[in-house]
């Protein structure tokens, strides 16, 4: 099923929008975002004085102040601001909850905030429900192992994460908690099948988890040959202060002098 066939039942709706510089937001999940542009936070203001609903998509470029229609990507997520901060300095610290993907299909208006159109993207029905299942199990085991080696996963949320058994909320959280670049994100954001966002998910898990493997042998390594220079060091300096103490001469050269 491709994305207008996912859309064709979804009326569109209007929507503040806020543009993301390198983050992403995931649906199931929560962040604590910093909002410092006028734009953004206008949209912010509008969203509180409705429904708490926002869209959130990822600029193409981070350098660009004053974004358009081309510099954003058209996949993004619908989120409820949950809490708001206003620290001194003007800026905003919001944290805001996913609920939905949403592609963006028309701007409305860009003064004084973005104002998107937009239609709910929702998950694609899978046929095959026992090979969802199977890599539902898989993506579990790989994300275990992947939270031990790591060590980037407090047992709380790797807890509220291993809870999930709705295999696209389970998906979503993983990913939100992988180290994967945007791009990648930003790929798993955009798939709306849920059998090839678990497959897409286990390939990058895998790949994450031998190069977390390789990492701690090479430190393993490079510590063992960090203690053996240490003890050879120790040892040598040992020597010398032993001959020192015999009166002999420290350095082999001298003593070959003394034998001519």
């Amino acid at each position: 099923m491709d994305k207008q066939e996912a859309n064709s039942e979804n009326t569109p709706f209007e929507i503040p929008l806020l543009p993301l510089r390198g983050v992403l937001v995931l649906p199931h999940t929560v962040m604590q975002l910093e909002v410092g542009r006028d734009k953004s936070i206008r949209a912010i203001n509008e969203a509180l004085s409705h429904d708490k609903k926002i869209a959130l998509s990822m600029q193409r470029d981070i350098h660009v102040d004053d974004p358009t229609f081309e510099d954003i990507h058209d996949i993004g997520v619908v989120v409820e601001v949950r809490q708001v901060y206003r620290p001194t300095g003007g800026t905003l610290r919001i944290v805001v909850e996913g609920l939905h993907r949403v592609e963006i299909v028309d701007y409305v208006e860009t003064e004084p905030f973005i104002k998107v159109e937009a239609v709910a993207l929702k998950d694609v029905e899978e046929e095959e429900e026992l090979v969802v299942e199977v890599l539902y199990r898989r993506l579990l085991t790989e994300f275990e192992g992947y939270a031990r080696l790591s060590k980037r996963v407090p047992p709380e949320i790797m807890a509220s994460v291993v809870a999930l058994e709705d295999p696209s909320q389970f998906a979503d959280s993983v990913a939100s908690h992988l180290v994967l670049k945007l791009t990648e994100k930003q790929e798993i954001l955009e798939t709306v099948s849920v059998r090839e966002r678990l497959e897409r998910l286990l390939f990058l898990i895998t790949k994450e988890t031998e190069i977390l493997g390789l990492d701690r042998k090479i430190g393993t390594e490079v510590r063992r040959q960090m203690e053996k220079n240490q003890k050879e060091y120790y040892l040598r300096e040992q020597i010398k202060a032993i001959n020192k103490e015999l009166g002999e001469k420290e350095d082999r050269q001298s003593e070959c002098e003394e034998y001519r």
